[in-house]
């Protein structure tokens, strides 16, 4: 089940970037009603953020510390308001963020000892393991392609 975990959180930025790039002609389209993000763009700055400040933080503290209190949760963006219109370069530079900070994170799962894979942590009174981090990031990854499908089918329905 690892294998197939880490596998999809590697081809996740070839996914989404290859995802994004197709809207990249109307980068601000409509994501899914009841997101998290409000288009593509905004769902990719989130992911990246999220990488980072919630899922790199928890697992160095499961790493490092004894039963720690994780708090994987929800981060408010650290991306200019102002550069909601990304394109070219500026579209290139968050996709080599995002690329850049998914292989911090899979360098540091593939090092991984079997004793480090199931060391935990705490959140909301319920062990999670660092293989069950990986798994929730995966699960995480999902849901941001999906957004960025959704997003994808109401450009093609305009």
């Amino acid at each position: 089940m690892r294998i197939v975990t880490f596998s999809a959180l590697a081809e996740f930025p070839a996914r989404v970037v290859a995802h994004t790039k197709a809207l990249a002609s109307d980068p601000r389209a409509e994501a899914a009603e009841g997101s998290a993000a409000d288009d593509a763009i905004e769902q990719l700055k989130h992911s990246l953020d999220f990488e980072i400040q919630t899922f790199q933080s928890d697992l160095t503290c499961v790493l490092l510390e004894e039963r720690p209190a994780l708090s994987f949760r929800w981060v408010e963006t650290t991306w200019d308001a102002s550069d909601a219109k990304v394109k070219g370069d500026e579209l290139d530079t968050l996709l080599e963020a995002f690329e850049t900070a998914r292989s911090r994170t899979l360098s540091v799962l593939n090092d991984l000892t079997e004793d480090q894979w199931v060391r935990t942590g705490t959140l909301n009174d319920v062990e999670i393991s660092a293989l069950s981090l990986a798994h929730s990031l995966c699960a995480r990854d999902f849901e941001s392609l999906a957004v960025i499908h959704r997003s994808l089918t109401r450009c093609s329905a305009a």
